[in-house]
């Protein structure tokens, strides 16, 4: 154990790092040592406790952190609270069978999320990879006062203090007592019966609460049977079609692919497979290909922390037969396969279109096979079979601005409300128009326009700006991205393009300076199901 506060640096420089606050780091290695010293118990388990009671599980936001402007440890601090945690350890060189075994952890298993944690942080960077050395010199050089050494050694000094005197012996003191007399009393035949019965009801409502959470997802009651039993026939690819058509599509380097989210997008013209497949390297590939011929139309990759060991799942064939077994199906259109883990278990998730016109989602745990969540729910057709699609919305809503077409505009808002799509988009020069469109007849009515007083002359342009967000994410010419924002605004007396958009996994948040394009904020979130 440390006996010096210089000793204790490295134990600062990790706190700094889990907290993101030099202040609150210093206060926690200072009751890290003395609670250890006095207790005479491990120091980095002492302070792994303290940190992760006292820090926020989610990145840490640049208003609480007390790190120099120009840091680079800033951009460590967009990691989880885990993901700082360990990229700490690596970087104060602490010994790692030590730091392992506070853990609860082996070398080999803390060596793999260090691993982990650095892929994060290289995709939360746009592909920039960790320089150990620079962020290792800038942690170093966090501010370790001379004040705080004086603190933390007095504090170490009492405690020593306090050991001694414990260990001094004391004259042993006796006393005899007597014994008492020992008292009865009496219950009545009728008491003890009641508290009995009492007893034995208390103990049978727990075996019943504990067996109701183990099991409380119940499968669709029997008299939906009947509807939901009619034979489907349709169109589309099948499961095992559409997934090998997107297997073949993958370049020569994807090693050891992994379906692990495939959907049947029936609200899409034309109709189309989306496919998510995991590959080992930390790479992911999401296919899109039509519904119907299998033909593949995009195929784009991107840097990914998720990681999936599926030995001992049982086979997606038995899961799918499961599924409709669970909602009382003999057969649907499936619509979403996904392999997914959550807290470490495994598990099947689908969600599929019955004859009866309801959507079904069941999951079950990949091991056991066991129901853990079931839902069913309408789907509205009759009212909208006379609806116009989406797509012929937007294409509504331009013609209402002026003469412009798909490609000169960012679609921010297509939402269906009632009768009516809301159509939200941006121009190149940054105006915003909100257009109502009636989604029976076509018409078109526009809402609200924001023009930007700023002078655009010199600026780069929006769809330039958005073409380079999506270059940094990764995603450009990807055709599973969702634009929901995209706006000139001021900053620091600058103007800056703000772009936000999402995948069915992340979303990111972009500000590029609008005259030369150079990204000024970049953060991208996983999208927690």
């Amino acid at each position: 154990m440390p006996q010096s506060a210089e000793s204790l640096h490295p134990y600062y420089m990790l706190s700094a790092l889990c907290l993101g606050s030099c202040a609150d780091a210093r206060t926690a290695v200072t009751e890290a040592a003395v609670s250890a010293q006095r207790q005479n118990t491990d120091l980095f388990g002492q302070l792994l406790r303290i940190c992760q009671t006292r820090a926020s599980d989610k990145a840490v936001p640049p208003e609480k952190c007390d790190f120099p402007e120009d840091s680079p440890l800033r951009s460590v601090l967009k990691l989880n609270f885990g993901g700082r945690r360990d990229i700490g350890i690596l970087l104060t060189d602490l010994p790692q069978a030590d730091s392992a075994d506070a853990m609860g952890l082996t070398a080999d298993e803390l060596s793999r999320r260090t691993e982990k944690a650095l892929r994060q942080f290289t995709f939360l960077n746009g592909g920039v990879s960790a320089d150990q050395d620079s962020l290792r010199a800038a942690l170093s050089a966090l501010p370790w006062s001379a004040e705080e050494i004086t603190a933390i050694e007095t504090g170490l000094i009492a405690a020593n203090a306090q050991a001694a005197a414990a260990k001094v012996s004391v004259p042993e003191i006796t006393k005899i007592i007597p014994p008492k007399k020992k008292k009865t009393a009496s219950v009545p035949l009728w008491a003890f019966l009641t508290m009995t019965g009492i007893v034995l009801l208390l103990i049978a409502a727990l075996i019943f609460l504990a067996f109701s959470r183990g099991s409380n997802v119940q499968p669709p009651p029997e008299i939906e049977k009947e509807a939901a039993q009619k034979a489907i026939a349709h169109e589309y690819l099948s499961l095992d079609d559409a997934q090998s058509a997107a297997l073949a599509a993958l370049p020569a380097e994807a090693v050891n692919p992994l379906c692990t989210n495939t959907k049947l997008k029936l609200d899409m013209r034309p109709v189309i497979y989306e496919i998510t497949i995991l590959c080992d390297r930390g790479v992911q590939y999401i296919v899109i290909l039509d519904g119907k011929t299998g033909d593949v139309t995009s195929c784009t990759d991107q840097q990914t922390t998720n990681v999936l060991r599926i030995e001992g799942w049982i086979n997606k064939e038995t899961m799918r037969a499961q599924a409709l077994k669970q909602a009382n199906l003999t057969d649907a259109v499936f619509l979403k396969e996904k392999r997914g883990s959550d807290s470490g278990r495994g598990y099947y998730k689908y969600e599929m279109l019955g004859a009866d016109n309801r959507i079904y989602t069941v999951q079950m745990d990949a091991i056991s096979g066991k129901l853990l969540k079931y839902s069913v729910e309408d789907v509205i057709t009759d009212k909208s079979s006379n609806y116009i699609t989406p797509s012929q919305a937007q294409k509504q809503a331009i013609i209402r601005v002026g003469d412009l077409t798909a490609n000169a505009v960012i679609f921010t808002k297509t939402k269906l409300d009632g009768s009516v799509y809301m159509v939200g988009f941006t121009l190149d020069d940054g105006t915003q128009y909100t257009i109502e469109v009636n989604a029976v007849t076509g018409s078109a009515n526009i809402v609200d326009v924001r023009p930007v007083s700023a002078d655009s002359s010199g600026m780069i342009g929006m769809l330039r700006a958005r073409d380079i967000a999506l270059e940094r994410a990764n995603l450009l010419g990807y055709g599973g991205v969702r634009m929901t924002k995209a706006k000139i605004d001021r900053e620091n007396s600058a103007f800056v393009y703000e772009l936000e958009f999402e995948t069915e996994e992340y979303e990111y948040e972009v500000t590029l300076n609008t005259e030369t394009g150079e990204i000024t904020e970049y953060r991208a979130t996983v999208i927690k199901e």
